[in-house]
């Protein structure tokens, strides 16, 4: 029996809960609170001893105390897909409370046609290391769920695969061979420079470049 059933399974309460998929164990997507789904949702978790947290990915937010303040609200109004950057932030997140407790049950809801929960639960897949690729990511979700991504969440989650693609550093040494200037910059010489006869008396055209070890300096083209 998976994680889910055997929550259900303890509910007293007749009424059934609402729509809740869970896509691995402890990872749930549920719909979004409506008017009309709000009394099962209420039910459901009121009789829930399990420790839970709720993300909302919508641009909606909605009185927490429907699931004891355990909300966080991701809500991105105007994008069509939460940030790659916050989505890694969102997976750490996820990740983190998943490993806390063996316990701790994770719900994820968007807006109607699932498409930020999506995104989110297969990036999630990637972040934990259950799914090695975007592809198999977004099929294992797209079958759990019932409905694909979004052109622009596959983009996304394409992107989000890239940042855990184990790609070997090039190690070879850089070399500037050419500069191109559309004019010379304007180089102010320090009094101290100034007053040297070696460099008064060579005018020619230095770009001043320094180089940093750390906050120090280790080399400046005025002194050489």
């Amino acid at each position: 029996m998976r994680f889910l059933e055997q929550l259900k399974s303890k509910i007293i309460k007749k009424e059934a809960p609402p729509e809740l998929v869970e896509v691995i164990p402890r990872v749930v997507v549920m719909p979004h609170p409506t008017p009309e789904s709000t009394p099962g949702l209420k039910a459901f978790f009121s009789d829930l001893k399990q420790e839970y947290k709720v993300w909302n990915l919508s641009e909606r937010s909605y009185p927490v105390e429907l699931f004891g303040g355990h909300v966080f609200d991701y809500s991105k109004p105007g994008y069509p897909n939460v940030p790659l950057r916050d989505l890694l932030i969102l997976c750490r997140e996820m990740s983190g409370w998943l490993d806390s407790s063996p316990g701790n049950l994770l719900l994820v809801h968007c807006g109607a046609n699932r498409a930020r929960s999506s995104l989110a639960v297969a990036c999630l897949l990637l972040f934990l290391r259950v799914k090695g690729d975007a592809e198999s990511a977004e099929q294992f979700v797209t079958r759990r769920l019932g409905s694909a991504l979004l052109a622009n969440g596959r983009v996304y989650l394409r992107a989000f695969a890239g940042c855990f693609e184990a790609r070997p550093m090039n190690r070879h040494p850089l070399r500037l061979r050419k500069v191109s200037l559309t004019r010379a910059p304007h180089i102010r010489l320090l009094r101290a420079h100034a007053e040297e006869p070696a460099l008064l008396a060579a005018p020619t055209f230095r770009p001043y470049l320094q180089v940093f070890v750390g906050s120090g300096v280790v080399f400046n083209s005025l002194d050489g």
